[in-house]
């Protein structure tokens, strides 16, 4: 059966990535991913996977809804070897135009994660922020788990909290928001959870306000402005991100997890 995604990929992507640099206000999955260029929160969760992962030079990585293609390009300027695959030709454009920008080698692919060949192993294999948006989400995880190694690992970001789910969430196509108990779960369908911790403590009063009470959509655009005061409060937002990489908050906009491909047997999961 195949996966069902409520998403608004396909119909607001546009034909060609023309105009890319552009930021519109985020009112679709597209405009999302445009943000990502300048998203300081998304480069600081990044950065917490990329410490988790350690040394990953020589490994073969694939990302699974690459997006815009920072992390897979960050994945690449670590030493891995990267393929990443999306559903839209657009976003797999998007992705081999900021792996220009770093300066790195991808290979990129057209390809949906049910359909992947799944004799295709690699050594990491990440979805962040992707298995919001399918119905099954445990028949995702288990795509996943075919597609790593015996010994290799799976990231898996999502948007937490299930009390916050609002305009953005429905805007962006998810399906849920998850808790740690409810991604642990999820996540148990053939993968041993190492480790797994909130992100985004401080936007939880944006996300609270904006897109569940009011239903606007997040002020993201002006936060990657060049004009002075845009460059100071760009400075502010990094450092608070910045200082989440040490400091675990109990509660977060969203969920970061780090996987082994088999479940270990008698060992619980690390909340770091």
């Amino acid at each position: 059966m195949p996966v069902r995604l409520r998403s608004v990929f396909s119909a607001n992507a546009p034909e060609d990535c023309d105009g890319v640099e552009q930021r519109p206000p985020l009112t679709n999955q597209w405009n999302d991913f445009l943000t990502r260029k300048v998203d300081v929160y998304a480069f600081a969760k990044y950065q917490i996977l990329l410490d988790w992962l350690g040394a990953i030079e020589g490994k073969t990585a694939l990302v699974v809804g690459s997006g815009s293609g920072e992390f897979a390009a960050m994945l690449a300027r670590a030493g891995a070897t990267v393929t990443a695959i999306d559903i839209a030709p657009a976003y797999v454009e998007l992705t081999r135009k900021t792996a220009t920008d770093f300066g790195v080698e991808l290979r990129t692919e057209v390809a949906r994660l049910e359909t992947f060949p799944k004799q295709n192993r690699f050594d990491l294999v990440v979805a962040t922020d992707v298995i919001e948006h399918i119905e099954d989400d445990a028949a995702a995880v288990r795509q996943l788990r075919e597609l790593v190694c015996d010994d290799g690992r799976v990231v898996v970001t999502v948007p937490a909290m299930r009390w916050l789910f609002g305009y953005h969430d429905e805007v962006l196509g998810h399906f849920r928001r998850y808790d740690a108990r409810s991604l642990s779960r999820v996540l148990s369908n053939g993968l041993g959870v190492m480790k797994i911790r909130y992100y985004g403590f401080l936007l939880i009063p944006i996300a609270l306000v904006l897109s569940r009470w009011l239903r606007r959509p997040y002020p993201v655009g002006t936060v990657g402005g060049t004009s002075e005061g845009n460059r100071f409060v760009r400075a502010i937002v990094s450092a608070i991100f910045g200082l989440e990489r040490r400091i675990r908050p109990p509660v977060g906009t969203s969920l970061l997890a780090l996987c082994s491909a088999q479940v270990p047997k008698g060992i619980g999961r690390n909340r770091e």
